[in-house]
């Protein structure tokens, strides 16, 4: 159990979890991204009971944790965010070695003892972990800021810098005047509203539109998320992370 020993010994914390996570509003962004992290975290957490005399009777966790920290150094790593994690944070790439030593032991007197204890360094593993992303979310929420979708009226889109980012639409097709339609309001626009003024036909076209704005924006403007979210009783509405400044 060294690995995790020295993950302790450098990042020095291990806290408990809350029962009941204290009402928040719903954080936007790379905020909102790792509120995501955080509940797939203490759901893996909380199958990783150190009093089951049996750690490997479950593998599938243990595969669980080993993605989650894949994705989680991904998405820090794409998003140029590496900064605000220890450099010891992704605890999953260590634990293998004492985990595959647990399970030469399987047959050991101390087996079932040694399996507690691990579990036990494990959990408190994920705690911090779970700490450290819930100190960046505080932090990002903070700083963070909408990001400037340029709309001009000739129908061109841009962001920052603009010589490297931008895509000319038609100033009259109905992708523009679907995103000029969301710009005006500060919330969500019913799918009824924008199919009767910009005449999709139904719900189906309008869903379709929507994922085809997306993709085309993603790659031509580089976002890291959808500009159009959508919500099944709600409707329509620019992704907060997102402000349409209309020209």
């Amino acid at each position: 159990f060294r690995a995790i020993q020295l993950y302790f010994q450098v990042c020095g914390r291990s806290v408990k979890l809350p029962n009941k996570m204290m009402p928040n509003p719903k954080p936007t962004g790379h905020a909102f991204s790792i509120q995501n992290f955080i509940v797939e975290a203490e759901t893996i957490h909380n199958g990783v009971s150190p009093y089951s005399t049996f750690a490997l009777a479950e593998p599938h966790l243990y595969v669980q944790y080993k993605q989650w920290n894949l994705t989680v150094r991904s998405f820090f790593t794409e998003n140029h965010l590496d900064h605000y994690l220890p450099k010891d944070f992704f605890l999953g790439e260590h634990i293998e070695a004492p985990r595959r030593q647990l399970g030469a032991n399987i047959f050991d007197d101390k087996y079932t003892q040694d399996s507690k204890q691990f579990r036990r360094e494990w959990s408190d593993a994920i705690t911090s972990q779970i700490n450290t992303l819930k100190e960046v979310q505080k932090q990002l929420e903070t700083n963070e800021k909408p990001l400037a979708i340029y709309l001009e009226k000739d129908g061109a889109l841009w962001r920052d810098p603009r010589s490297q980012y931008k895509h000319k639409s038609s100033k009259d097709s109905k992708r523009l005047k679907f995103i000029l339609l969301l710009s005006k309001i500060d919330g969500f626009v019913g799918t009824r509203t924008v199919m009767e003024k910009i005449s999709y036909g139904n719900e189906s076209n309008l869903s379709k539109e929507k994922g085809r704005i997306n993709a085309l924006l993603r790659e031509k403007l580089d976002l890291a998320g959808d500009l159009i979210e959508g919500e099944r009783l709600r409707g329509y509405r620019i992704n907060p992370s997102y402000r349409v400044v209309r020209r």
